[in-house]
């Protein structure tokens, strides 16, 4: 899931 932390940093919707 730590990739998708950054794969997922322009979405920023995963993160939270």
């Amino acid at each position: 899931m730590l990739s998708d932390s950054k794969f997922c940093s322009n979405c920023g919707h995963n993160l939270t």
